[in-house]
Parts: structure tokens; sequence; C-alpha cells
């Protein structure tokens, strides 16, 4: 054993911190979030990272797909806990602390449990975006009950939803995010659109944000 342990000594390797983030993570198959070495070697990464909860997207958007009267729905909302029914596991832990379900003609997600907090995906780019979520008639979104603060990407989200009328994100901070190019793109039918005071000076890329927003009024 003492042999084995110098030869693994001897093959160490101990990498330079990188000067910008370059690292993409995307395993668990939770997030994709690009971070620095440094970042993900922190303990409080790691205890965002598995402590609270988040919506892993590529279970919220593979739901929103097995949708089966997809054509129907006409709102996706973040609630408080209380989901009705039949619900799907849309957490980073597998563990159901957030689930999503639909009730009538909404798209509904919720925290588990009345006291925890749920956060929105630290990529948050192209969550509601219609060619992804394959949900065709949605009139209006609200995150009401989801905290964005953590979401450093909202690129392209409400992206080509042509039928969406209504956007509510006044609870939002979004003060973590550094990308929100054409966030908007394409919602032509848009006419309300609720933003909160947010300290978005961390923003680098604000290209096309309301690109063809053409009726937005408020």
């Amino acid at each position: 054993m003492g042999s084995v342990s110098k030869f693994i000594q001897r093959r160490r390797v101990d990498f330079p911190e990188p000067e910008a983030p370059i690292i993409e993570i995307t395993s668990p198959s939770l997030i994709s979030v690009v971070t620095p070495l440094s970042t993900l070697r922190s303990p409080k990464f790691l205890y965002i990272l598995f402590t609270l909860y988040f919506i892993v997207k590529n279970k919220f958007l593979s739901f929103c797909q097995a949708v089966p009267n997809k054509t129907q729905i006409q709102n996706i909302k973040f609630v408080a806990a209380g989901a009705r029914g039949e619900t799907t596991d849309v957490s980073v832990n597998g563990d159901g602390s957030v689930v999503a379900w639909t009730e009538g003609l909404d798209v509904c997600v919720s925290a588990s449990s009345n006291n925890s907090k749920f956060f929105a995906p630290i990529d948050s780019s192209n969550l509601f975006n219609v060619n992804y979520t394959g949900l065709p008639n949605v009139v209006n979104v609200s995150t009401i009950y989801a905290d964005m603060s953590k979401t450093t990407s909202v690129s392209s989200m409400f992206k080509g939803n042509t039928s969406l009328v209504s956007i509510d994100l006044t609870s939002q901070t979004l003060e973590s995010c550094l990308d929100m190019s054409y966030l908007f793109s394409g919602c032509s039918n848009l006419k309300t659109l609720r933003m909160p005071d947010a300290r978005t000076n961390k923003v680098t890329n604000m290209s096309g944000v309301f690109e063809n927003c053409e009726r937005l009024s408020n």
C-alpha cells in the first residue's frame, strides 16, 4: 500500500486557478453553470448546490414536453407549496423537494415544504422558451414563489412565446445575472411586463432583450 500511495502522490498535479470562468458543470444533470474552480471548491458553493432547493432545468422542460394536453396549457406558475394530485420531481437532489404538476390549464412548480425556499436554475436560459417547453399557447408566466437571486443567465428565457401576454418578475432581484440576451425576443403579443427594481449592474450581455416585442406597453 505504501508504494501505491507514493505513486499516487508522485502523479498528483496541481492545476492553477483560471483567470476566467471556464468549467461547465453538467453533473448531476441538474443545472449548467459556468464558474471558476475556486468557487467550485468553496464550502459555501457546495452548500448552496446540495442543500438548497433548485429546480432542474432539464427535468422541468421534460415535464412540460410530456404534458398530454400541452396545447391547452395557458399559464406557468411557480407557486407556494400545496401541490394537488400527481406530481413529478424536478429537484436537484431527486428527493421531491421541488415538484411540478398540472392543474387545469396551468403548469405549476413549488417546493414540497411550506418552509422551503426554492430556486430557479442557475442557468435559466430557455427555461420558458416555447421551442424547449413545447407549450405553444402560454399567455402568462409568474415566478412569484421562486428565487432567481442565484441565476446567472436568463438568455432567451421567454424567446419565441408569441402567445405570451403577461409576465410578472416583480418578486425577483436578478442580482447575480450576467446574461439577459434575447430574454423576451419574439414575444410579439406581450403587453404587460412587470420587472423588479433590480440590481442588474453585473449584466454583460443585453443584446436583443426586447427584439420584436411589438405590443409591449407596460
